[in-house]
């Protein structure tokens, strides 16, 4: 087998140049700026399947090539090593190419940084922003994710059985839309469910080979991105200019490393690029809700309301919850009232993820705390509202219960720096609690007697080891006093 490191890079910066002209050709600039273009002809294919037609339009003379290598041996094992590569250069090329469709044309909800945006009409990238976000049902397939998820399983799909599928590529895949869409929930279950949780089960496997232990850390960087997409750091502000296509004009200037004037220049900076990006955003959104007046079968008429951008932003919002809380019910084992299995067992997913050096990794253990910031908050809020995804609270209780648990095991964990992680859940979770009068439900006590156990174990975990006062000519150890301040805070 042959390996060619440059085949991503090529294939990415192939990806990009095609979702470019598929953006071009499905959409051209109006004369109102702030207006959002619609497709030239209702034939027009949308971005998603336009890359899917050119990549088929290669398929055919790979399929050409393959056949024509079959033919040239007769060895039952050779074929199939000859099936197995032309089926991974297939599904590689077409999750490079399809992963870079967002990457290059949406913009990430919460941007901090300088991110690429491509030299074309904001407009247009405005309406790729809204198609690419549209999703379908079980029933329905749209435009962006799940058609996505639909072409890769049926590349897998017409894979012999005999023949191993990459999960790597596709997970891969998966994860660079999650930084910019939400999951809908029934793609939760089949690339989480079906397709992650493979390499979830840490405590089962000791013995990784390199290709697993790539697969494992894509599949966590994936549950990862749909939790933290679900933040509640994330605004609505940061939705709306996410989906609206409209950047918030940060510029990144360097710093005069001599001079005193530069925090006060970058400030000043910051000030006029943040009241841009404000009156950008309020014409598009004005120019959005007139259209949103006019025309109730455009891309908004899905949902209700006086102003569909508003409508639109708590929609996502509410959408980007209800994901996170259905993949943590995966890595964690809970039984959802739609008929999930129960796996009721402690070393399924991730519960055992705190209890040994071995699997006490930073990595799976910022996973876990990026679950419990986003979906302990909302668990608790659900609970107070008396409102539910799935119309049965009895999951909610169990989930947070055990999110809960692990989290105390980490903050067991002798590693000070992954203890240290179950700082930020904590804090959130201690906000939310301090937002109401009175503690009164079962999953307040229960989130009031977790905080206190978990301040427990970090006491515990940060004592001063025997001896420390014997010598007292020897420096203090200023990693364990800042330790002890902010647990003690």
């Amino acid at each position: 087998k042959t390996r060619t490191p440059w085949a991503n890079a090529v294939l990415s910066e192939l990806g990009s140049a095609l979702s470019i002209t598929a953006l071009r050709i499905r959409y051209h600039p109006t004369s109102n700026a702030y207006a959002t273009p619609s497709p030239p002809s209702p034939s027009c294919p949308p971005l998603v399947d336009m890359l899917v037609q050119a990549l088929d339009l290669v398929k055919v003379g790979a399929q050409s090539y393959f056949e024509q290598k079959l033919k040239q041996t007769n060895n039952r094992h050779m074929q199939s090593i000859i099936e197995s590569a032309h089926l991974n250069a297939l599904q590689k090329s077409f999750a490079a190419c399809l992963k870079a469709l967002p990457e290059t044309v949406l913009l990430p909800p919460g941007l901090e940084e300088g991110h690429r945006i491509p030299s074309v009409d904001r407009a247009c990238l405005r309406a790729a922003s809204i198609e690419l976000r549209n999703v379908g049902d079980l029933s329905n397939v749209g435009t962006g994710i799940d058609r996505v998820c639909e072409v890769l399983s049926g590349l897998s799909s017409n894979a012999d059985n005999s023949i191993q599928v990459d999960d790597l590529i596709s997970i891969e895949c998966f994860e660079s839309w999650a930084r910019f869409v939400t999951v809908p929930i029934h793609v939760v279950e089949m690339t989480v469910g079906r397709m992650a949780m493979n390499y979830l089960h840490i405590s089962r496997h000791h013995e990784m080979s390199i290709h697993y232990q790539k697969a494992r850390k894509s599949a966590f960087q994936y549950v990862t991105t749909i939790f933290e997409g679900a933040s509640p750091s994330l605004t609505s502000g940061d939705i709306l200019a996410a989906l609206l296509g409209v950047a918030a004009g940060r510029g990144v200037s360097g710093g005069n490393s001599k001079g005193k004037k530069n925090p006060s220049n970058k400030k000043k900076i910051g000030n006029r690029s943040k009241k841009r990006h404000e009156a950008r955003l309020g014409r598009v959104l004005s120019t959005q809700d007139e259209e949103h007046k006019e025309s109730m079968g455009d891309n908004f008429n899905r949902f209700e309301g006086d102003s569909g951008s508003v409508e639109i932003e708590a929609a996502e919002l509410l959408a980007r919850k209800n994901s996170a809380c259905y993949a943590a019910s995966f890595v964690f084992g809970i039984s959802m009232p739609d008929g999930q299995p129960s796996t009721p067992e402690d070393d399924w997913g991730l519960r055992l993820a705190a209890t040994s050096d071995t699997t006490s990794s930073h990595e799976i253990c910022s996973t876990i705390t990026a679950c419990a910031t986003s979906v302990l908050p909302y668990l608790l809020s659900m609970e107070r509202d008396g409102n539910d995804l799935l119309g049965n609270h009895n999951w909610r209780i169990d989930l947070f219960t055990s999110i809960m648990n692990v989290v105390q095991r980490i903050c067991q964990c002798p590693d000070r720096n992954i203890r240290a992680l179950a700082y930020e859940p904590l804090m959130i979770l201690h906000k939310h609690l301090n937002a109401v009068v009175s503690v009164s439900l079962i999953m307040e006590n229960i989130a009031v007697d977790a905080i206190c156990n978990c301040v427990f174990s970090l006491a515990k975990s940060c004592g001063y080891p025997d001896g420390y006062f014997n010598l007292l000519s020897d420096n203090n150890d200023e990693e364990l006093e800042i330790e002890r301040n902010d647990v003690r805070d």
